[in-house]
């Protein structure tokens, strides 16, 4: 082989070299992977009646105590506490009396019940009323916030001493669709 020959093959050589290293990523040789972390949880559902500063009273129907001399519709306010992690879309509510005039439950959604009006800045929501069966609602409730709602008697006559029981059942179609967490 001539000098010359084996020249240019050491010249082609090293230019087929530079046109590999050129063409080799720079991250090529470094060793790592990308990963993705899926965090796999639970989360509950649920709502109940409370005072307007209390507690929910979870477990229990919420009950409204009325001693009634009066011929006007009268109101009294609380509230439904979403008691679950999970946000919720709606809300079954079921309202009995132990005997006076029919009792209506209308939410305040958006706002808060003024008790000293009767006024609501949002907007109304019919919940039922006592002795028509449960009601069903589509009254969205974020996890860990609560609805107003105003319990109100119904007609001009409302006399006497009886309690109204307000039960609120939630299902899992009523709260927020799973969620997949990437990090």
């Amino acid at each position: 082989m001539t000098r010359s020959r084996l020249a240019g093959q050491v010249v082609a050589a090293a230019a087929i070299a530079m046109i590999v290293v050129a063409a080799t990523p720079a991250w090529a040789g470094e060793s790592g992977k990308a990963t993705h972390t899926q965090t796999l949880g639970s989360g509950s559902w649920g709502a109940a009646g409370s005072t307007t500063s209390g507690s929910p009273a979870i477990g229990t129907p919420f009950t409204l105590s009325w001693n009634l001399v009066t011929l006007l519709p009268t109101s009294q306010y609380f509230k439904v506490v979403n008691t679950g992690s999970l946000d919720l879309s709606g809300e079954t509510y079921t309202t009995v009396n132990s005997g006076g005039p029919t009792v209506a439950l209308t939410a305040c959604v958006g706002a808060t019940w003024n008790a000293g009006t009767g006024t609501c800045g949002g907007s109304q929501v019919s919940l039922g009323q006592s002795g028509g069966g449960a009601t069903t609602t589509t009254t969205a409730i974020s996890s860990g916030a609560s609805l107003s709602v105003r319990a109100q008697t119904t007609g001009v006559l409302s006399l006497g001493a009886f309690t109204t029981s307000v039960t609120v059942a939630t299902v899992r179609s009523q709260a927020r669709s799973a969620t997949t967490t990437n990090s």
